[in-house]
């Protein structure tokens, strides 16, 4: 396999997955994520013509990714309202899950091998999060202090899902 070929792969594994991790909760959810609409609340911010309005557009649409919490969604008394499959296939975890598990799959698919897919998925996981920090930041958004241990949960929750799901995908696909 040509090097060239190689390169090609890695590229379009990284724009399909950055797509996909940023549009993925919308789409698994039929395009209304938490009572929030990509046309009447995250779109109208990239038209309002201020710079503070496009970051906090592009803010949701990247945190949207980030914004399940594993760690409070199965507390002891949520799991005793909801029950536990309430949880799992409910209108908040379910499409996560579906979109950083279908990010580790392509990955896995582009990418061949366990270890280039490892590293590919957690390239663009971090790429993401220093994108999602830095629009937080210039958006006026608050992820520190109070919020530190929310944000944090919120960021493993999504690492937790994606890094079986790439290694499964690279396993499938075979080796390098």
């Amino acid at each position: 396999m040509p090097i060239y070929n190689l390169k090609v792969r890695y590229i379009i594994a990284i724009i399909w997955s950055l797509g996909l991790s940023i549009f993925g909760v919308f789409i698994f959810s039929n395009f209304v994520y938490r009572g929030v609409r990509l046309d009447r609340d995250i779109f109208p911010h990239f038209t309002a013509g201020t710079f503070i309005d496009f970051v906090t557009g592009l803010y949701l649409l990247v945190g949207s990714g980030f914004s399940s919490n594993l760690f409070s969604l199965f507390s002891i008394s949520n799991l005793q309202s909801v029950g536990f499959f309430g949880i799992l296939f409910g209108q908040t975890l379910w499409p996560t899950i579906l979109t950083w598990f279908s990010v580790g799959l392509i990955i896995g698919i582009f990418v061949k091998g366990i270890k280039h897919s490892l590293i590919t998925a957690l390239l663009v996981y971090v790429g993401l999060i220093i994108l999602y920090f830095l629009v937080a930041m210039f958006a006026g958004v608050n992820l520190a202090g109070g919020n530190i241990f929310t944000t944090l949960s919120e960021l493993l929750t999504s690492l937790i899902i994606l890094i079986p799901a790439t290694i499964l995908s690279g396993f499938i696909n075979g080796p390098h």
